[in-house]
């Protein structure tokens, strides 16, 4: 398939990530609604909850703070539903011991939200800044002062003086309120009982995140001096100072007492010995870490906000175990009591689960805008949206002939031609910039819609006996390749830069699973064996995926730029290499290179027909290639125009989409001849065959 540009990496706002006593933080420069949410998370606290991260003793609701839509999405972490939205938020978030969440507002208020009834029960006008709940239900909230809101009543209980710019605060096991002054380069120590500051303790430049271990010792990430500072909570003092990575942004407690920290300007973990408060070891992750968090088995889990990837770190040995891919710019991270994996994903508007014991991702799950913030809490009502879906590069067959499927990638319509008749049936509106297209066994065609200035993509389904559009699934930023395996799953190339492939179950609509695989997967296809084969267009290879472990069996070399694939009857892979000219035979079975042959300019689409005969559109040459399946020599050239994607039918039919005249031509495959055009919409950019209308 030929591209259409390929994305830029975006990144902006920081963020950082407390613990899970801890909650809440503010990041350098936040200020207003650009506010950043620093936390970081352990697997010690069951009910304090904050910033991007809060356990609950139950796997149950994940609450994620939508900041540039300024909402609140509530997901059912059972179904991975979102079960509702609400119109407040943009700033912290918590969960108390009952199942409410606590926001913070941009207008400088706290919202409670009952979790059973799943409305916003009450607005409270307090500043709004790093947050948490302590054990009796109270919320504090630090605002340039600090806020005690009493749980039950809902009202500001008292109001106390602590240094400038609060960056996070925490509550330790003993009630004790712990507050960062961002400006201040110190930590307040309040007394949960007077409401009095105890102690104001100096530690280091730009204090970012903080976490509290079991002991009821404080841990603080010093961003502006790379280190950490180690507060003893019994007397206040100063333990320990240590020396981490560059700009430390989040950190974490495990639970043997030791302190992780992501430091996000070195690409690296620290890990801080609890008991002697030397660094242990330094650990490479993924680019831009900014939250982490530690199960309870002792692994480490690290966003890494500019790698779009989340590693695991286990905890006993400081070995990576497994790096993987989200969303675009994960943000946040938490954990629930099951050992579930929550992420937001800032740029992609969504959050991923990831199963704790298998290291996949079982679930994308859409929420708002700018997503930064998560917390888990206690089940409650719940449901929302979806992302998913997989689609083929530009071509398909199925048993019969009778419609002919085609996306007009400008007009942002699919058109549906009779093959009896050559008449267009029907017109169907899809999504933004429709560029690939798959015929599904049940006769439902699958559409892949770029969406263009989006940073997701769209895949939609048309009931092919209705002509509707049955539903719009959201996938990955800028999808470019949709296959259907033999089992009805759609496999989806989304996220391409990323090099990821996302199975989607198309009973339920949900992904599946997502597997990395090469650079830019441009097409797909799948084997009778419901195998997977991705064209990675970016490093020039062929990945075979097994469609039952979702495992990566083989990556082969081919050629220049390859962007389109189809299977043959026999087993064997043929891939059209746009750059060299080529079309590369693979041998399915071994996997190795059984011909390059070459053909027109620029091969951007490819089929193959029942006699094992392969036909290749070359785009800048505007002609169709014929290759014999057996001897892999080109058997005739016809001029067709300014070609583009290809599809041959049951009877043998070849169907060409004529990008530049917005038509469709026809060959008949025994003699060459092409039949006359049939006008469609503009731009025509892929094509696919069925059964007329009925599955």
């Amino acid at each position: 398939m030929l591209r259409r540009g390929r994305p830029l990496l975006v990144t902006f706002i920081i963020v950082l990530f407390l613990p899970v006593f801890a909650l809440s933080g503010c990041s350098r420069g936040e200020k207003g609604a650009e506010s950043r949410n620093s936390n970081s998370s352990n697997s010690n606290n069951p009910h304090a909850s904050s910033g991007p991260a809060a356990i609950s003793p139950t796997p149950a609701t994940i609450w994620v703070v939508n900041q540039s839509s300024g909402t609140v999405s509530e997901i059912n972490g059972a179904t991975g539903t979102v079960s509702h939205t609400f119109s407040v938020g943009g700033g912290r978030i918590a969960v108390d011991l009952s199942g409410n969440a606590w926001v913070v507002n941009a207008v400088g208020t706290v919202s409670e939200i009952n979790g059973s009834t799943g409305v916003v029960s009450r607005t409270i006008n307090v500043g709004g800044g790093p947050m948490a709940v302590d054990s009796g239900g109270n919320v504090w909230v630090a605002n340039g002062t600090v806020s005690e809101i009493n749980g039950s009543t809902g009202t500001v209980s008292r109001t106390i003086n602590v240094g400038g710019e609060p960056s996070a605060l925490a509550v330790d096991p003993s009630g004790k309120v712990w507050v960062a002054s961002y400006s201040g380069n110190s930590v307040t120590e309040i007394n949960d009982s007077t409401g009095t500051v105890s102690h104001t303790i100096t530690v280091g430049e730009e204090p970012d995140a903080m976490a509290v271990d079991s002991s009821g010792n404080l841990w603080v990430a010093n961003y502006g001096s790379n280190t950490v500072t180690e507060i003893n909570g019994s007397t206040g003092t100063v333990s320990h100072t240590i020396t981490v990575g560059n700009a430390p942004k989040a950190i974490a407690v495990d639970s043997a007492g030791n302190a992780w920290v992501a430091n996000e300007g070195g690409f690296s973990v620290s890990e801080i010995n609890g008991s002697t408060g030397a660094v242990s070891r330094t650990i490479i992750v993924g680019g831009g870490p900014r939250a982490v968090a530690a199960d309870s088995s002792g692994n480490v889990w690290v966003a890494n906000y500019a790698s779009n990837t989340v590693t695991e770190i286990k905890g006993s040995t400081g070995a990576v175990t497994r790096t993987i891919y989200v969303g675009i710019g994960p943000y946040a991270i938490a954990l629930d009591s099951a050992g579930t994996v929550w992420v937001a994903n800032s740029q992609s508007n969504s959050v991923s689960e990831i199963n704790g014991s298998t290291g996949t991702v079982s679930e994308t799950i859409k929420v708002g805008s700018l997503p930064q913030v998560i917390a888990v809490g206690f089940s409650g009502a719940v449901s929302h949206t979806i992302g998913g879906e997989k689609r083929s590069g530009t071509t398909a067959t199925s048993s019969s002939s009778a419609s002919v499927w085609v996306v007009n990638n400008i007009s942002n319509t699919v058109s549906e031609i009779n093959d009896s008749t050559k008449a267009i049936s029907r017109t169907i509106t899809v999504g933004d910039s429709p560029d690939a297209i798959a015929v599904g066994h049940a006769g439902n065609v699958w559409v892949v819609n770029s969406e263009k200035g989006t940073i997701h993509g769209t895949v939609s389904e048309i009931n092919s006996s209705t002509g509707t559009v049955s539903r719009t699934i959201t996938v990955g930023r800028d999808p470019s390749a949709v296959a259907v395996d033999s089992s009805g799953n759609v496999w989806v190339a989304a996220n391409d830069w990323k090099g990821t492939v996302s199975e989607i179950n198309s009973s339920t609509g949900t992904v599946s699973r997502s597997i990395a695989v090469g650079e830019y997967p441009q097409a797909m296809a799948t084997d009778s064996s419901g195998n997977v084969w991705v064209v990675n267009e970016g490093d020039d290879t062929v990945s075979e995926v097994n469609g039952s472990t979702g495992t990566v069996s083989r990556t082969i070399a081919v050629g220049r730029n390859p962007g389109a694939i189809a299977m043959g009857s026999s087993g064997n892979v043929w891939v059209a290499n746009s750059q060299s000219g080529t079309v590369t035979q693979i041998n399915g079975s071994s996997g190795s290179v059984s011909h390059t042959i070459n053909v027109g300019n620029n091969p951007g689409a490819i089929a193959v027909d029942s006699s094992g005969n392969v036909w290749v559109s070359n785009y800048a040459s505007q002609t169709v290639s014929e290759i014999h399946g057996s001897t892999g020599i080109v058997s005739r050239t016809i001029p067709v125009g300014i070609g583009g994607a290809i599809a041959v039918d049951a009877s043998g039919k070849v169907w060409v989409a004529n990008a530049g005249g917005n038509a469709v031509l026809e060959i008949n495959s025994s003699t060459g001849a092409i039949s006359p055009t049939i006008t469609v919409g503009t731009d025509p950019w892929a094509i696919a065959v069925s059964r007329t209308g009925k599955p």
